[in-house]
């Protein structure tokens, strides 16, 4: 036995020292004179994973496939099952994970899928990558049934089968899914992906249209995570929110948020022309001149520039000086005597 246990060492460490076809080929060696109940499996899953490491992901498959194939009511054919998949899934062969690893999945014995789900999660997630929404949904749907209740990928699972429930269904479907990935994200303290999960549940409110809700949900994705990368689209997409539900001061001060907070952001000088825009549509042409003529001064060479320059003049006519919405006028056919 002792002799078992120093090759099977000399296996693992090989591979943690990085000479993966050493490992393999110990691998090899052990497994065509070894047959142990403990250490078999558990060498192919080393094989495995030094097969990984060189790219060779059919003879990584194929030691993983040993294992289940020997081994299927064992902890060790769930191990493999999820390696399986996870290497195929970050090599983008989505397809692959979805037939070889089901395949494998669907031949262990339920007992250990039921205590292992992992497998679930990656079978899910091709699925999700392939727009597989219906399946997706209700591989996500299985693994947060099984999964203790505190297990680490479970917050981003819900998150993602609201998401998969979302394509080409109604964000009645999605929102309370992820309102309870919001809650399990929220119970560990996890706030980047409350913010993540926020914005899911404000882009889905908006694209059905609801914008009064989706406008909350970006406000409460800027208090839940005021870091998030993220945050600058929030904030523009929370402006037209709340502009298209009418809350027209509301959306003036969101868009001017944005352009104080991230000048350099692409999207400022179009949420700058958005605010002095909506000024300038509640009659308020000082507010408006104002935002216009800042646009034209931090953003010189966008379009916006252009269109503010003549929503000058207007804004100076509709206020009835007439003298400087003439100037105006003609400094703008100066500028842009091309301009149709």
């Amino acid at each position: 036995r002792k002799s078992v246990d120093n090759m099977y060492r000399l296996i693992w460490g090989y591979t943690a020292q990085g000479d993966y076809k050493k490992a393999i080929d110990l691998a090899n060696d052990f497994l065509s004179t070894q047959l142990d109940a403990d250490l078999t499996p558990r060498a192919l899953l080393v094989q495995g994973y030094a097969f990984n490491k060189l790219g060779k992901l059919p003879e990584a498959f194929a030691s993983y496939q040993l294992v289940v194939e020997n081994f299927p009511a064992t902890p060790y054919a769930a191990k493999a099952t999820q390696l399986a998949a996870m290497n195929y899934y970050r090599a983008g062969q989505f397809k692959a994970v979805t037939t070889q690893v089901n395949s494998l999945w669907e031949s262990i014995d339920n007992g250990v899928r039921n205590h292992y789900p992992e497998t679930l999660y990656w079978l899910a997630q091709a699925h999700l990558k392939l727009r597989h929404g219906d399946e997706a949904e209700s591989l996500f749907k299985e693994f947060a049934k099984v999964a203790p209740p505190r297990h680490p990928w479970l917050p981003q699972a819900l998150r993602a089968q609201a998401l998969a429930s979302a394509l080409g269904k109604s964000s009645e479907t999605a929102l309370p899914i992820l309102q309870r990935a919001y809650q399990n994200a929220s119970d560990i303290g996890d706030r980047a992906l409350m913010g993540k999960l926020t914005l899911d549940m404000a882009n889905i409110s908006f694209n059905a249209k609801k914008y009064e809700k989706a406008a909350g949900f970006y406000r409460q994705m800027e208090q839940v995570d005021p870091k998030n990368e993220k945050l600058p689209f929030a904030l523009f997409q929370g402006g037209v929110a709340l502009y298209r539900s009418s809350y027209y001061t509301d959306a003036i001060d969101n868009s001017m948020k944005l352009v104080r907070q991230f000048p350099k952001d692409p999207r400022a000088p179009d949420a700058l022309f958005r605010a002095s825009k909506t000024w300038f549509d509640l009659a308020k042409f000082t507010e408006a001149i104002a935002g216009f003529e800042d646009l034209m001064r931090n953003y010189p060479l966008t379009d916006f520039a252009k269109d503010s320059l003549l929503q000058i003049g207007q804004a100076y006519y509709n206020d009835k000086n007439f003298t400087k919405a003439i100037d105006t006028y003609k400094d703008f056919l100066t500028k842009y005597p091309r301009d149709p």
